[in-house]
C-alpha cells in the first residue's frame, strides 16, 4: 500500500508536517473480501497557537489575527490483491476542505483560493 503516516498519503501530497499542529482524527479499515481492503479517514487541523505557522504550506500570521483552523481532511483507499504475492492494485485520495486560516493569513497567496484534492493509483508487482 502507499506510504502514509498520520497526516495522509505521502509523495506529492505534503499539506502537513509534524509541526505546530493540533490534529485529532480517526481511521477505519475494513476487509469486505479476502483480497480487498478499504480505509476511510478523517482529521481536523488547527494551529497549535494562533501565531504559529502552517509549516508545510509556509503560511503564517505573526499577529495571530487570522484564526487557527486550517481545515478538515478526508482520506480513502481501496486495495485489491489481484494475485497473492505477485500483483496488487490500490486507488486512493485525500480531500482538504479549507478552514478560515488559509484564506485569512496575510501571506496565504493561493492557499486560500479553494479546497485541495489529491488522487493516486498504485500498482505493486513482485516476481
Amino acid at each position: 500500500s502507499a506510504r502514509r503516516f498520520d497526516y495522509g498519503p505521502t509523495s506529492l501530497w505534503g499539506a502537513f508536517s509534524r509541526a505546530n499542529l493540533v490534529s485529532p482524527g480517526a481511521r477505519v479499515t475494513a476487509k469486505p473480501l479476502p483480497e480487498v481492503q478499504t480505509m476511510l479517514g478523517y482529521r481536523a487541523f488547527w494551529l497549535a497557537e494562533e501565531r504559529d505557522a502552517w509549516a508545510a504550506a509556509r503560511v503564517a500570521d505573526s499577529l495571530g489575527q487570522s484564526g487557527d483552523f486550517i481545515g478538515n481532511e478526508f482520506e480513502f483507499s481501496v486495495s485489491w490483491t489481484v494475485l497473492p504475492k505477485n500483483l496488487a492494485l490500490e486507488f486512493g485520495g485525500v480531500f482538504l476542505l479549507n478552514g478560515d486560516f488559509p484564506g485569512k493569513a496575510p501571506n496565504a497567496t493561493g492557499a486560500g483560493a479553494g479546497d485541495s484534492s489529491y488522487l493516486y493509483t498504485q500498482v505493486s508487482l513482485a516476481f
